[in-house]
This record gives C-alpha cells, sequence and structure tokens, in this order.
C-alpha cells in the first residue's frame, strides 16, 4: 500500500511540474511578445503571432518615406510603454495570460497633426494653383511639430493575450477584429487615424 502510495505521489507531482514548466514557457512567449510591442519590430511579432493573424498591426511597411516616418514617430512614443504579467492559465494547448500595459496616448498630437494638414489642403483648394503637396509627408512634418509643442498624456489597457501551442511553440493568436493590438503597439495612433478616417466617410456620404 505504501508503494502504492509513493507512485501516485509522483504522479502528481509529474503532472505538477509538466504545468509550472508549460506556465513558464507561456510566460516567457509573452513576455518577448510584449517586447517586440515595445520596440514596434514587426519582424519580431511575426515570429510570435500565430498563422496569419496581423503582426504590421498598424498597417505600415517599412519600405516607404511615409510608413518609416509614422514607425519612427510610434517607436519614439512606445519605448515609454511598460507592461506587467498577471494570471497565466494554461489548458492543454491553449493558454491565457493578462498582461497590464500603460503608452503614452498620442490622441492629442495626431489629431493636432491632422487639423493642421487638413487646413493646409483647405488653403490650398481655394488657392486656384495646383496642388502637388504630398499630403502623405506634410502629416509626418505636422506630426513632428505637434509632438514638442502638444501635451502627451498615458494609457492603461488590460490585455488577455490568447496563445496556442503550434509545433512545440508558443504562439499569440490574435482575434479578427481585436484592435487593442493596434492601439497599444501605434500608441493610440491606429484609432485616431481609423476615426479620422470614418468622419471623411461618413461626411462623403451626405
Amino acid at each position: 500500500m505504501k508503494r502504492i502510495r509513493v507512485v501516485v505521489c509522483c504522479i502528481i507531482m509529474m503532472f505538477l511540474l509538466a504545468g509550472c514548466g508549460e506556465e513558464q514557457k507561456v510566460q516567457n512567449a509573452t513576455k518577448e511578445f510584449c517586447e517586440a510591442i515595445k520596440a514596434v519590430d514587426v519582424d519580431a511579432l511575426s515570429n510570435y503571432v500565430e498563422g496569419e493573424s496581423s503582426t504590421n498591426s498598424v498597417g505600415l511597411s517599412k519600405d516607404d518615406k511615409y510608413s518609416q516616418g509614422f514607425l519612427d514617430f510610434i517607436r519614439d512614443n512606445a519605448k515609454n510603454t511598460t507592461f506587467e504579467i498577471g494570471e497565466i492559465n494554461v489548458t492543454g494547448d491553449t493558454a491565457t495570460c493578462e498582461v497590464s500595459f500603460e503608452y503614452n496616448d498620442t490622441t492629442e498630437v495626431v489629431n493636432a497633426a491632422l487639423k493642421e494638414m487638413f487646413y493646409t489642403a483647405m488653403q490650398n483648394a481655394f488657392s486656384g494653383d495646383k496642388d502637388e503637396t504630398d499630403y502623405s509627408m506634410l502629416l509626418i512634418d505636422k506630426l513632428n511639430e505637434a509632438k514638442s509643442t502638444t501635451e502627451i498624456s498615458r494609457d492603461s489597457r488590460v490585455l488577455v493575450v490568447n496563445l496556442v501551442k503550434t509545433n512545440g511553440e508558443w504562439k499569440v493568436s490574435i482575434p479578427k477584429g481585436d484592435e487593442t493590438y493596434s492601439d497599444i503597439v501605434s500608441c493610440n495612433v491606429s484609432k485616431v487615424l481609423k476615426e479620422f478616417a470614418d468622419a471623411l466617410n461618413e461626411s462623403n456620404l451626405k
């Protein structure tokens, strides 16, 4: 009977240790993913995200001046992003990890830049001259001007990161349509641009 008890205890301990090992792996994968968010490292993010989930959360590439200008602006703010990993739950090949983020809220800066760009566009439209302004690059210039004159506040989000085990590795699974990731990665730039685009589309429909 004593031997049976010992065997049972050993089996229980094996399961407990296996569970602890998987939790540590989930924590490590989540931490690396969050560090990539803080660095706005598009290439690194693609390594941590499962399947065909969008890793370029702000819809930018590194291949043109406009996108690079935006990435530079976002990275300058994202370096102040902080995160704290909380509760982890592992069930088979799926897991969740709660992460609390604090990051720069660039809403006021982006709105100020958009306002200045729109004002310039209206002036050019009524000038009668041919408008050859590159408004994409103008917006980048206005962003760089606004960030030195507009106060940047802080925002916070609690993100429940979903992970799946694929080929022995834990990968982040981003639910389709979840904009929380893009808000955190871009320090709310993507949220403001989306709201601006929606407002323009709405006005065009009227």
